[in-house]
């Protein structure tokens, strides 16, 4: 059975706090008297923001949630990914570790060092050796 999805709980949530908002602003005439006018519009703007809002961090939340699925799930195997993507993937990571970007900014010793540990690492990796010798 999956998991309750955190994201979805959250956006829920939200949204039954814009509900309140609008249920408060149906209890003003439509259009609104010129005295209740700035508050239903106050109303009406801050339901819509957080709807707005809802939706916004409920898309960010969800593939934050099934990507982290994705990761550490015990299905995924990236030895049954084409050798293409695979090589690709390894060949942009070393890519990156030799032009950046960095995280602050590294001599060119460490630089040189983290490159050092990508590639024992890789060569470790039996799928990188096939994929070299082919």
């Amino acid at each position: 059975m999956p998991r309750k999805s955190r994201a979805l709980h959250n956006f829920n949530s939200s949204i039954a706090i814009a509900e309140t908002l609008l249920k408060k602003e149906k209890t003003f005439p439509d259009p609104p008297s010129s005295r209740s006018r700035k508050f239903v519009e106050g109303l009406r703007g801050g339901a819509t923001i957080l709807m707005v809002a809802a939706f916004e961090n409920y898309l960010k939340e969800v593939v934050e949630e099934r990507l982290d699925e994705l990761v550490n799930s015990r299905r995924f195997n990236i030895t049954k990914l084409p050798e293409k993507m695979i090589f690709h993937n390894y060949r942009q990571t070393l890519h990156f570790s030799v032009y950046g970007p960095f995280v602050g900014n590294p001599s060119r010793a460490q630089k040189i060092t983290g490159l050092m540990q990508l590639l024992s690492w890789l060569l470790m990796k039996e799928s990188i050796l096939r994929l070299l010798l082919h």
